[in-house]
């Protein structure tokens, strides 16, 4: 079998952004087999190259950065990076579709944009939908233990790698090649709240000469948090938003003449501590003092890998994945809304009342992935070629405590009273259970050919061709109760559907003069489902230039394909429960904006149903991309590296918001508000369409630098920022652009210090992320964020920075132990002072757990 460049030597030449790669030979190899080892694969391209840095842009992490910087889950590497700056879906919104998940969204396009690979092979998409439409993988399911670097393409992959890679590519290469034993324990604890988090990792490897066989086992989990555990996020009536505000369904009937009556108990009492008297008369409650912060996790991962050398030429591979995580959340209780007649003991009149005796709402989910890939490696001649299967699985059942529709008859026919406490025979008869299961399974096959192709004047030319096919099966089930609405305030979704994808691509590496390469690569993907989709030729042309041994300008041009997400052309109707703001309702009520809520109820925030659905005739996303750089080394150890991208999308696939519907439902095809005889809305019905563009530009940077001082060890700083320049969009074509850059950080920064000497290294970690405009002035309770700042509101999301600090001994050659801070100053998050939702910070960003300590513990035998 020919040697293969070690995964630690990429890892390490990538970190220091050295121009050239230079391996480790065997010391019993030939000349020639050395040069062999010059030749790499990088992410954003299957051809081999000798040069790392190459004419796409490359972030790596590696496994020694992970550590280094406190990381304890692969959501925490790639929220690292400067060039994911459209926020995450964390588990920290636990009022998503799917708190159990997480993504990544490189350029800010969406998470369904960025391609997720274990070892350069899809992941099967999340079961359930982001916001009920948007299909995404779950980065939740990879183990920090297995993972020896995470590669990142910061310019478009689709004509590499499949049309779904418009935003970029994120590839986790797992650990192989080890031989022994490692077991590593890991303790967490914030400093406030009683958050606690621990890891457990046993990675076990035995190299038999012409087989291996490595194994992971990675067993995790955290305790709830819960947002009266700290101190900024426990109450609804909070001075960080001018539109924080104690929930007015608490207890209260309010008669036809505006007459209120209350429950003769107190009304925190009766609301078991969490009632509160509001100034309107009305008994209120304090949702922020039940709500999670955190959900509690359980989590175990498992991976087991043999290779075998059938022949110096021919290796075989099998691989088995297996993930099982539980996810809990607790939520206020569910509320009631009654409308009575004349006929009813109390007269005409409207009830609000939380339903305390059900207890709170939950959120439990059980999430189950596995994986299975078998596949050859071989060389033919001079040749290299693979040829892999694989079969892959997510399931996800969630359920969810319920009260039943009918009681709300009951009330109406006085048979219940709401204002008098619920008897346990009342709340059995009324309780319920929600519950879903939702799947999504990944056929694939695919294969590869590779190497040189002819001398040129300039030097030998490379090349590859490549190959798969994908089959992705979806499906998604509620419950009965649930899919009719026979719940109080619950909805859900339900559909299912099947695609078939093949992609065939090739890929030629062609020198054009001494020093000049041309990566020329062209795919073509063709979908198979029961829609309009069909196929497109995705081509990509890079240009990478090396006038001195110290100098690299690079560019590429490429072409991207995106068919539409199954959800959202196979999917059920979606119900759920939303709340927000009713120009309409204000503005007959004699109110200008949400800024008149405190004397005008109808401008205060409303609550209604919610219906999205699929659209069968939404068309392709296309998308060009640009991306222009440099790589410098202007002296030895320091490195530079500056690209700037351009990133157009035509004939987008987005869902509205239902605050967009509400604003304006004309502008959407088939969307509708429905209303109820007082005017209040009822019902917000829309579902996905093809927009006209959108536009993403900006600079990343990054500057690092190795000084080995001799006598007090080595210092290794490293800086990177990105700066976004367009963020903007037109909804359809003939209508202004629309520019979201107020609503985006213009720069995210990050800070590396590292230091090492001997047995000890201490590592600072710093990210900043700049100011912006809240997102609820972005076409929501307001148009645009001037809009807000004439209406007198505040509307500046502070600058939020970040500072990790780990400290390392290794007491012998097999063990060493970390004592770590993450957010060492106990930052916490900036006030958004235009957000609805306690506690009032931009969840998509920032992170709500403050000051976490932390020890660690590794042991090799």
């Amino acid at each position: 079998m020919k040697t293969r460049t070690t995964a630690l030597s990429v890892a390490i030449g990538l970190a220091v952004g050295s121009l050239t790669f230079a391996s480790t030979a065997i010391a019993d190899e030939q000349p020639e087999q050395a040069q062999e080892l010059q030749k790499l694969k990088v992410t954003g391209s299957r051809i081999s190259r000798a040069e790392v840095e190459g004419p796409s842009p490359i972030t790596v992490v590696s496994s020694e950065d992970i550590q280094a910087k406190g990381f304890n889950s692969a959501q925490d590497i790639l929220n690292s990076l400067t060039q994911n700056t459209g926020g995450n879906l964390s588990q920290t919104n636990s009022f998503s579709f799917t708190p159990a998940a997480q993504s990544v969204n490189l350029r800010g396009l969406g998470a369904s944009r960025t391609l997720i690979l274990i070892d350069g092979r899809r992941l099967p998409q999340y079961p359930l939908a982001q916001n009920g439409s948007t299909n995404f993988q779950d980065i939740g399911q990879i183990p920090v233990a297995a993972i020896e670097r995470v590669e990142v393409l910061t310019d478009s992959g689709s004509a590499v790698y499949g049309s779904d890679a418009i935003g970029g590519v994120v590839n986790f290469i797992m650990k192989k090649g080890f031989d022994g034993v490692s077991v590593k324990g890991r303790h967490g604890q914030t400093t406030s709240g009683g958050y606690s988090a621990d890891r457990l990792d046993v990675v076990a490897g035995k190299d038999f000469d012409s087989k291996r066989v490595f194994f992971v086992g990675q067993f995790a989990g955290n305790d709830i948090l819960k947002q009266k555990d700290k101190s900024w996020a426990g109450d609804d009536n909070s001075a960080r938003s001018a539109l924080s505000g104690y929930s007015s369904y608490g207890a209260s009937f309010v008669d036809a003449s505006d007459n209120i009556t209350l429950p003769s108990e107190n009304c925190k009492d009766f609301l078991e501590g969490d009632g509160v008297a509001r100034a309107d008369g009305k008994c209120g409650f304090n949702r922020a003092s039940r709500r999670t912060l955190k959900p509690e996790n359980k989590q175990a991962d498992l991976m087991l890998r043999g290779e075998f050398d059938i022949t110096p030429d021919l290796m075989a591979t099998a691989e088995a994945r297996f993930n099982h995580k539980e996810t809990n959340s607790t939520f206020e209780p569910g509320t009631l809304k009654v409308e009575t007649d004349a006929t009813h003991s109390r007269g005409e009149g409207t009830y609000t009342r939380r339903m305390v005796e059900f207890g709170n709402r939950e959120s439990n989910t059980e999430s189950r992935s596995y994986g299975v890939t078998v596949g050859l490696d071989g060389y033919v001649s001079d040749y290299s070629w693979d040829a892999y299967a694989s079969y892959s699985e997510q399931k996800v059942e969630t359920d969810n405590p319920a009260i039943f529709a009918s009681i709300g008859d009951a009330v109406k026919n006085d048979e219940i009273d709401l204002l008098a406490r619920l008897s346990p025979e009342t709340v059995e008869k009324y309780k319920g259970k929600s519950t879903k299961n939702a799947r999504t399974k990944l056929y694939s096959v695919n294969s590869s050919l590779g190497g040189d192709l002819i001398e040129l004047p300039a030097g030998m030319s490379s090349f590859s061709v490549y190959g798969e096919w994908n089959r992705t099966d979806y499906l998604e089930t509620i419950d009965e109760n649930t899919k009719n609405g026979r719940f109080e305030g619950l909805g859900g979704s339900s559909g299912g559907g099947d695609r078939d994808q093949i992609g065939l691509g090739v890929e030629a590496l062609v020198p054009i003069i001494e020093n000049l390469e041309m990566t020329l690569a062209g795919r073509y993907d063709h979908y198979f489902d029961d829609s309009s989709t069909g196929g497109a030729f995705t081509p990509k042309v890079s240009l990478a230039y090396r006038p001195t041994d110290t100098l690299l300008l690079r560019g590429s041009y490429g072409l991207g394909f995106r068919a539409p997400d199954l959800k959202r052309l196979f999917g059920d109707d979606t119900k759920a429960f939303g709340s927000g703001f009713d120009p309409v309702l204000c503005k007959n009520a004699g109110g200008n904006g949400p800024q008149d809520s405190d004397s005008i109820p109808e401008c205060d925030t409303q609550s209604f149903d919610v219906t999205s659905g699929p659209n069968k005739e939404l068309e392709e996303e296309e998308s060009t991309n640009i991306n222009l750089g440099l790589v410098w080394e202007p002296v030895e150890d320091l490195g530079l590296t500056l690209d700037w991208y351009r990133i157009k999308m035509e004939n987008v696939v987005t869902a509205p918001s239902y605050q967009d519907v509400i604003n304006e439902p004309s502008k959407y095809a088939g969307a509708e508000v429905k209303r109820n005889s007082d005017g209040e809305i009822d019902n917000v019905i829309y579902g996905p369409v093809n927009q006209a563009s959108e536009l993403r530009s900006g600079i990343d940077l990054s500057i690092s630098y190795s000084y080995d001082t001799q006598n007090y060890g080595t210092f290794s700083p490293k800086l990177s920022v990105t700066k976004i320049i367009d963020a903007e969009y037109r909804e359809n074509d003939g209508e202004p652009l629309i520019d979201e850059t107020d609503f985006l950080p213009e720069y995210t920064a990050t800070l590396n210090l590292g230091w090492v000497m001997g047995d000890y290294s201490v590592n600072v970690f710093g990210k900043y992320r700049d100011s912006m405009c809240t997102g609820y002035a972005n076409r929501y309770y307001f148009d645009t964020c001037q809009d807000a700042k004439d209406a007198g509101q505040q509307t500046k999301v502070s600058s939020m920075t970040t500072w990790n600090l780990t400290a390392t001994y290794a007491f012998n050659e097999q063990g060493k132990v970390t004592l770590g801070a993450i957010n060492m100053f106990d930052k916490q998050p900036p006030a958004d002072p235009l957000s609805d939702t306690s506690p009032f910070y931009a969840y998509d960003y920032d992170s709500p757990l403050g000051r976490q300590l932390y020890v660690e513990a590794e042991y090799n035998f």
